[in-house]
């Protein structure tokens, strides 16, 4: 029963590549997937913890939302100004 189970388990996963895709494995996905990354060897370190780290500004974020707050509060008072100027004009 269990041989009956692990053929169709292997006919599965076959039938489930994409057309060209049968004859590509990746040696760190396949040790991914079994949890094995470290027995059968890991993908190369990433070079991002080699670059000095840079100092990192926390207000940047608030100060976006601030010039955009006063950008749009100038922005209606132009345009509330513009239609109190044509009311004007129009009474």
């Amino acid at each position: 029963m269990v041989d009956e189970l692990r053929a169709t388990e292997t006919e599965t996963a076959a039938d489930r590549r994409r057309a060209g895709r049968e004859a590509y494995e990746n040696p760190y996905l396949i040790a991914l997937l079994r949890r094995q990354g470290e027995k059968q060897g890991s993908a190369p370190e990433d070079k991002a913890s080699e670059l000095p780290e840079s100092p990192r500004d926390d207000l940047s974020p608030a100060r976006g939302i601030g010039v955009a707050l006063v950008m749009g509060a100038a922005l209606w008072f132009v345009l509330g100004g513009l239609l109190l100027l044509v009311w004007d004009l129009l009474r």
